[in-house]
């Protein structure tokens, strides 16, 4: 599938608000390899904190806790497919 084709199946996932910011979508690119934690990401990604609350509000990425680390993920699988092609 080619860029525009994967950009217009991701405007019905995601909104467009979220597709023209670069943080996000490269936090939404690290997230489609696999789980990581929040530290991980706030490490390539500067106030990546604020861009992951934004994500899990939309409904992009969910996290789950594990002791004092917190660790995202992304909700719907069928995204990840989609970034491979960004």
């Amino acid at each position: 599938m080619d860029e525009s084709k994967a950009r217009e199946r991701l405007k019905g996932l995601v909104s467009q608000e979220i597709l023209e910011d670069v943080t996000r979508l490269r936090i939404m690119r690290m997230l489609s390899l696999r789980e990581r934690c929040a530290c991980e990401i706030i490490k390539s990604q500067p106030k990546a904190l604020i861009h992951l609350n934004m994500l899990e509000k939309e409904g992009i990425v969910k996290k789950r806790e594990e002791g004092y680390l917190t660790y995202y993920s992304l909700a719907k699988p069928e995204i990840a497919e989609l970034l491979v092609d960004l």
